[in-house]
């Protein structure tokens, strides 16, 4: 916290807001602060009279020597070296700053994370209703765990493995558990930030050995809904309408949307390369949702694309670096948005179901799966990494048919 008021205050003396004089009061101060933490450190452990900086003349530098005992303690070196006072103090410092976040709890490391959060998003101009669910989740189910009242350097497999085996007993459905998941995973990359793990172990689990309650039917949209969404999104003539309208006609999915440009479509060709996506925290990635090279697909235009994809075109809404959607001051459009979009269109037309954007892919897929594409027909074109993504819809496919044919001999 001192090291980034440190910064602030540079950065008003580059404005000239403050004078060097000033500046160097407060270095002064702060120098003084830690001087006397390091002070005390020696004198509670009964080494106060060892708390001297020598002047090695050979070295032409300044020594602090810690004592033994001190040093087993605290785990820290033998002696600091630098070339002044000032960075002796700076050196150790730093290192005491790091021990003392290594004895926090998860909870602790969390309540440190939220503001940094919440501070990215505002600073970015981003939506809150992502984080709100990371935030609530934690509280529902993480602060009064064992899990998180445990030191957050001593957490392992064997703790996520407890933590899962817990929720699974209370009936948390599998996407509530994903939810928690994804908010470890942001504390644990915040840790790794922070110098206090080298390792993301919350990454590095896996949630499909355990067996959460079933994720709530997705409602099924048709093709009547289908088409009069689309009729509504295309008259609404604004750029999330838009962007409604070419997820209906893609199997896209609205990280890849975000970043789409009009260097990645091929208009003579029906083509657009997807290769790259805008993550949850709003930064454009050269990847998509894979992580690798093999997330890298080509998606055909369906004429329907093709038609709005055009309109779009004359629009010219010149957005930067060729982006064919940016929402406010030119920031990349937001899936809370998207999602408000696709609710309205829902209420106004009088469709009783709850879609999301993710919805739209899941339709292609379905109705790819029962016109009979082949598993790697599938996971080629819809970018999946996995076989099993595109087995699922395949094995509904199959079921959604027999039980049709079933029906149909029945009611004969």
């Amino acid at each position: 916290m001192e090291d980034t008021a440190l910064r602030a205050f540079e950065g008003m003396l580059d404005c000239g807001t403050i004078s060097y004089e000033e500046f160097e009061i407060v270095r002064t101060i702060q120098m003084k602060g830690k001087r006397e933490e390091i002070k005390r450190l020696f004198k509670n452990n009964g080494y106060e009279a060892q708390f001297k900086f020598m002047y090695c003349k050979s070295d032409e530098r300044y020594k602090l020597r810690i004592p033994a005992a001190l040093r087993t303690k605290y785990d820290l070196k033998a002696e600091y070296k630098q070339k002044s006072e000032k960075e002796v103090i700076d050196a150790i410092y730093a290192d005491l700053h790091k021990l003392n976040l290594k004895r926090l709890t998860l909870n602790e490391i969390f309540d440190m994370w939220k503001p940094v959060r919440i501070e990215k998003i505002q600073k970015k101009d981003r939506s809150m209703h992502t984080a709100r669910k990371n935030f609530e989740v934690y509280e529902a189910l993480v602060r009064r765990s064992d899990l998180g009242k445990k030191q957050f350097v001593k957490i392992g497999y064997q703790d996520f493995d407890e933590f899962y085996s817990m929720c699974e007993g209370k009936h948390i459905s599998k996407s509530r558990a994903n939810e928690v998941k994804t908010t470890l995973n942001k504390v644990w990359e915040f840790g790794k930030s922070l110098g206090i793990v080298e390792i993301n172990y919350s990454k590095e689990f896996f949630l499909t050995d355990y067996k959460f309650a079933p994720k709530r039917p997705r409602p099924i949209k048709n093709a009547d809904e289908r088409e009069r969404l689309i009729e509504y999104y295309l008259s609404t003539d604004t750029v999330y309408g838009y962007v409604c309208a070419l997820m209906e006609c893609l199997n896209l999915r609205i990280c890849e949307i975000k970043a789409l440009k009009w260097s990645d479509i091929f208009l003579d060709d029906n083509l657009i390369c997807v290769s790259h996506m805008v993550d949850h925290e709003g930064d454009y990635r050269d990847f998509t949702k894979n992580h690798d090279d093999e997330g890298t697909h080509f998606v055909p235009i369906s004429p329907r694309a093709r038609e709005i994809l055009l309109r779009i075109k004359n629009k010219n809404y010149g957005f930067r670096d060729g982006f064919v959607f940016l929402g406010k001051n030119d920031n990349y459009i937001l899936t809370h948005e998207v999602n408000m979009n696709i609710r309205r269109a829902c209420e106004a037309l009088g469709i009783n179901k709850h879609f999301t954007t993710h919805d739209c892919r899941r339709y292609a897929a379905t109705n790819a799966a029962l016109e009979g594409m082949s598993t790697p027909a599938m996971q080629m074109a819809f970018g999946w990494k996995d076989r099993d993504t595109a087995e699922k819809y395949i094995q509904i496919a199959a079921a959604r048919k027999e039980h049709q044919s079933v029906l149909v001999d029945v009611l004969n």
